[in-house]
């Protein structure tokens, strides 16, 4: 419990001196505007009465004022060219700054990417099945931090008796340090299955990353860390803190392909021999660029040491046609 609570400390530490580095980027970009010169920086000979005069346009007359005085000149020039709506509204467009903008912790993103994926599989006749498998992802890259979240939702049916349903979703932060092969990584792991002996399983863990090597075509990323996991309604409803160890695997294949892998080992501190597994292979394949159509193969491995009464692993493989946003 002490450790858990240690771990909380440091993590609550971490995130606050992150928002801080973050505000403190934002504040950068202001002095990247150009400095406004104040009007005791006149030029010698200027005297205050000459900053004072009132000019025949009303104005201030001046260093500052003849400027203001020039700026209304052009705009009154270039109000005198007549500019098509039409053309006016791409101006308009082009100084707009693109992205989607969320709660002010997140900051404007410039673009979310993201795919939705299907797979269905049946059969009619002695025996009736039908199976799919579903999900959803996105990511968000901001600098050196990268947020990203993965759904997957499986259901089947054999002669209308449901053999499997279940969903899972993991939400992932994970910050680079810079020019440094360390890492600060968060997961979020949510587990819901009809036919384990829990409603529902959560876990949050954290740690640091190590990237082994680290390409623009392939990656290879070590991780270390600690946590915890809860099962809802189930014999053990207790809050377990877990350690974590595991590793992330990227590699693109002559531009069309690419392959992950993540691996995860979950076993309890108070006994290792209690432990949980979670591992997620799949492979892509561009089909068409046009419509970014690609062929998505899977498997999903899920152990636990401790089933209760049901089975220990879980395999489930698939293959989707995934459509990227």
């Amino acid at each position: 419990m002490k450790l858990l609570t240690c771990y909380l400390f440091i993590l609550g530490n971490f995130l606050l001196w992150h928002s801080s580095l973050l505000k403190a980027q934002s504040n950068d970009e202001i002095f990247l505007l150009p400095p406004v010169e104040p009007a005791d920086r006149a030029a010698p000979g200027d005297t205050l009465a000459h900053h004072s005069g009132i000019d025949e346009f009303g104005l201030q007359s001046g260093p500052i004022a003849e400027r203001i005085q020039h700026s209304l000149v052009e705009a009154e020039e270039v109000a005198e060219h007549d500019v098509p709506l039409a053309e006016e509204v791409e101006i308009i467009e082009e100084q707009t700054p693109g992205g989607w903008f969320y709660p002010r912790i997140w900051r404007p993103s410039e673009i979310w990417e993201g795919c939705i994926e299907v797979g269905i599989n049946g059969s009619q006749g002695n025996t009736e099945t039908l199976s799919l498998t579903s999900g959803a992802n996105a990511s968000r890259t901001r600098r050196s931090a990268k947020l990203s979240w993965n759904l997957v939702y499986l259901k089947t049916q054999t002669n209308s008796i449901e053999t499997q349903h279940n969903a899972l979703m993991s939400v992932d932060y994970d910050y680079d340090f810079e020019e440094s092969c360390w890492s600060w990584f968060t997961k979020f792991y949510g587990e819901y299955d009809e036919f384990k002996a829990f409603d529902v399983r959560l876990s949050v863990n954290g740690g640091t990353g190590y990237n082994v090597f680290k390409t623009e075509t392939k990656r290879l990323t070590g991780r270390f860390g600690a946590g915890w996991s809860r099962e809802i309604n189930g014999p053990d409803n207790r809050f377990v803190p877990e350690a974590t160890v595991g590793g992330h695997y990227e590699r693109q294949l002559m531009g069309r392909q690419k392959l992950v892998l993540d691996s995860q080992y979950l076993p309890e501190w108070e006994n290792f021999s209690f432990y949980r597994m979670i591992n997620d292979v799949h492979w892509q394949i561009l089909l068409n660029e046009a419509s970014d159509l690609h062929l998505k193969i899977g498997i999903i491995d899920r152990y636990d040491s401790t089933p209760n009464g049901a089975e220990a692993n879980d395999l489930t493989y698939s293959v989707l046609l995934l459509w990227k946003l």
